[in-house]
């Protein structure tokens, strides 16, 4: 059953035949997700899997930005607590941060959210909306995608319950992927492949993300 699931869930997730994926993962192995199914895409895949000695609560949630950042994993599964108080944490830093990088904050993020409510409408960006959402991926977006080490995630998965709309709309926005749960694998494994995404401007957005972590 479980190499049955892993050949499953490479069939409906394509990019894993391209490289070894690298996951960060804090889920204990006992836990059938953990288990069967995080350290099962390592192994099927010969991936890596890195123990994340942290955890999605607000005394152990730096410890896992600590090690997402410095692995970069090409695949993370989380729950929506774990997504919650990662953008809570970048926030306490944006509200701790010099004055004129709040202002960045509050200029672009609310445009994220808005931008990817028109996306999920269908609406075609106009061509000023373009160049804003480009600056803001320089600006604010690629460094607080970096700063998560989510700049090499081909695809990011929540699972546990739901996430709130607010938030899954500006992380969608913010680091460029769609967040997907686990009933989308039923889904994909139906005949819907998903093919790897590849990055740019990560060396322009490392080095801003390291000047704002130095605030």
């Amino acid at each position: 059953m479980i190499c049955c699931n892993q050949v499953m869930i490479r069939d409906a997730l394509a990019f894993l035949a391209d490289e070894p994926p690298v996951l960060v993962d804090w889920l204990p192995w006992n836990h059938t997700a953990g288990g069967n199914h995080n350290f099962g895409i390592a192994i099927h895949n010969g991936g890596t899997l890195y123990i994340d000695d942290g955890a999605p609560t607000p005394a152990s949630i730096a410890k896992t930005v600590r090690n997402l950042e410095e692995i970069a994993p090409t695949l993370y599964f989380s729950s929506p607590r774990a997504w919650s108080s990662m953008l809570t944490r970048i926030q306490v830093g944006i509200a701790e941060s010099t004055r004129f990088k709040r202002r960045l904050y509050e200029f672009f993020i609310p445009f994220a959210v808005e931008m990817e409510r028109a996306r999920l409408e269908g609406k075609t960006p106009t061509f000023t909306q373009k160049i804003r959402h480009r600056l803001g991926s320089i600006l604010i977006y690629g460094p607080i995608k970096d700063q998560l080490g989510l700049s090499r995630v081909e695809r990011p998965y929540t699972a546990g319950e739901a996430i709130g709309e607010l938030l899954h709309l500006l992380l969608q926005q913010v680091t460029g992927h769609r967040f997907h749960d686990e009933s989308d694998l039923l889904r994909l494994a139906s005949g819907d492949r998903v093919t790897g995404q590849r990055q740019s401007l990560r060396p322009l957005r490392a080095s801003i993300a390291r000047s704002w972590a130095r605030r």
